[in-house]
């Protein structure tokens, strides 16, 4: 009896050490190439040279630093098992396109970090899982177009940077899932046309940066949607003419970049509806007419 309950601790015992050291093992293989705190909740993988994720990861990491490294595709389950994960950073590699299920499991990342990649295509559903994100960063890709599901369940998300890519189309709806935008960079594309479902769905939006496009014309209603809108960016585009009703739902805005276009002329009605309007931006223009009445609706202007 007594022999029989000796092995059967030395067993449990052997069992026991046995996962411990799989375990440990699992969290060393990152940790070899990579440099990890002593709880392993944090993980510095940048430029490394890596070709893919490493796995496999420890389950309790909440930040992974995996920028600067050659990693060009993402494979399904990456990410698996990651649901602590908080803040995951690749920027600088060769991403080129996000499918539909890359960041599955990912439930309490805030930050997600993809600028300076080569990303040109976004899969419906690619963002799929990530309820709990708070900042996108997707600066400096390839992205030409956004169509509608782009970003279909991020209704959570405040920051989205989008600066400094290609995208010459926003299909309408594109942002209906952003109920809770509060950021939106778009400068630096090549953007000509706004329509009035471009912003459906950003009635939280407090700030946009179109900034360094192609826009040529403001149409009626273009702005509708955003209603809570603070900071409206438009410079340095190709602006010629500002129609009547061009900034109507814009009743909160309080500042206007309008400087560095081609603006000629400020017709009666142009800053319609901008009662609470404090800062405009007009210089680096080609302005040789003011109509009278140009600015009667700004009766809280500031500076101009």
């Amino acid at each position: 009896m007594f022999h029989h309950v000796v092995s059967y601790r030395r067993s449990l015992v052997l069992i026991l050490c046995t996962i411990l050291f799989l375990e440990t093992q699992a969290d060393s293989d990152i940790c070899n190439t990579c440099n990890c705190n002593s709880l392993t909740t944090r993980i510095y993988c940048a430029r490394r040279n890596l070709l893919s994720i490493p796995q496999p990861i420890p389950t309790n990491v909440e930040y992974l630093d995996l920028r600067g490294n050659n990693i060009s595709t993402i494979k399904e389950g990456a990410f698996t098992g990651l649901s602590n994960l908080k803040t995951l950073d690749l920027r600088g590699n060769n991403i080129a396109t996000i499918k539909e299920g890359t960041f599955t499991g990912l439930s309490k990342l805030n930050v997600l970090n993809l600028n300076e990649n080569n990303i040109s295509t976004i899969t419906e559903g690619a963002f799929t899982g990530l309820s709990n994100l708070k900042t996108l960063y997707l600066y400096e890709n390839n992205i030409a177009t956004i169509t509608e599901g782009t970003f279909t369940g991020l209704s959570n998300l405040n920051f989205l940077y989008l600066g400094s890519n290609n995208i010459a189309t926003i299909k309408e709806g594109a942002f209906t899932a952003l109920s809770n935008l509060k950021t939106l960079y778009l400068y630096e594309n090549n953007i000509a046309t706004i329509t009035e479902g471009t912003f459906t769905g950003l009635s939280n939006l407090n700030y946009l940066n179109l900034g360094s496009n192609n826009i040529a014309t403001i149409k009626e209603g273009a702005f509708t949607a955003l209603s809570n809108l603070k900071t409206l960016n438009l410079g340095s585009n190709n602006i010629a003419t500002i129609k009547e009703g061009a900034f109507t739902a814009l009743s909160n805005l309080k500042t206007l970049n309008l400087g560095s276009n081609n603006i000629a002329t400020i017709k009666e009605g142009a800053f319609t509806a901008l009662s609470n309007l404090k800062t405009l931006y007009l210089g680096s223009n080609n302005i040789a007419t003011i109509k009278e009445g140009a600015f009667t609706a700004l009766s809280n202007l500031k500076t101009l």
